[in-house]
């Protein structure tokens, strides 16, 4: 009984964090900000704007 629930645990979270796709796209986006910021391509405000334009053309 104890393996039934942890593999309905188990599905119950990987449908919570959606589609492979959108998981992986997610992902992609918080390593690309995380570049931007770091090699100071673009400042907080500029991520912020980039990562609200990402997520409105995603959905």
């Amino acid at each position: 009984m104890k393996e039934d629930s942890s593999y309905a645990e188990e599905t119950k979270s990987r449908k919570s964090c959606g589609t492979p796709a959108k998981t992986s796209a997610l992902l992609f986006l918080d390593v690309l900000c995380t570049y931007f910021e770091e090699e100071q391509i673009l400042d907080k405000e500029q991520i912020k704007l980039f990562r609200k334009q990402w997520m409105a053309e995603e959905m």
